[in-house]
């Protein structure tokens, strides 16, 4: 089955990514009631949603995590 992902929230500092996919989520709920192709549409794509990868970097208001790696500045070269 195909499958997309919304991710954000991976720097505590960036906030506004997570406002974004929650409220898209939000959005897409509310479609559920009404629109017939989304519902046929989900019916063959799952869709994850991940609004807040890092929380201990947006409790500290860090670009960190708790262990102190930047979760995006942090990966191998060849990744």
């Amino acid at each position: 089955m195909p499958c997309i992902t919304f991710v954000a929230g991976m720097h505590g500092l960036e906030r506004i990514g997570t406002q974004v996919v929650i409220t898209f989520l939000e959005r897409l709920l509310e479609r559920l009631e009404w629109d017939q192709v989304l519902v046929d549409l989900l019916q063959r794509v799952r869709i994850h949603v991940l609004p807040l990868i890092n929380p201990v970097g947006m409790f500290n208001n860090a670009r960190s995590d708790g262990n102190g790696v930047d979760l995006m500045r942090n990966a191998p070269i060849d990744s």
